[in-house]
């Protein structure tokens, strides 16, 4: 007999019944719960070396963008970003000395 989609039988008196059934009613078989597949955790490869953020810092920015420009006129740039900004830059060009 195939079997059919959505049906089970019972393996002591050969009853049809539903797949979400727990205990036949007619002869009171309990069928064990479905075994759930628990996934395995892949293991993260320790090789890959990863930069450290300092590093990755220096190398986006360089120390002097702009060498033709005097103090003075690097200044006036700077001011020209707004008030957070140039702060933001010039906290950064302190790290990097």
């Amino acid at each position: 007999m195939a079997k059919r989609r959505g049906i089970k039988t019972c393996p002591e008196c050969s009853t049809e019944m539903g797949v979400r059934t727990i205990i036949c009613k007619v002869c009171n078989h309990e069928f064990s719960p479905a075994k759930k597949k628990i996934p395995v955790e892949k293991k993260k490869d320790s090789t890959v070396e990863r930069a450290e953020p300092e590093k990755l810092r220096l190398e986006l920015l360089p120390l002097d963008p702009y060498p033709d420009l005097s103090p003075d006129e690097h200044a006036d740039r700077i001011l020209d970003y707004g008030e957070v900004r140039a702060k933001n830059l010039l906290n950064q060009s302190k790290r990097q000395t």
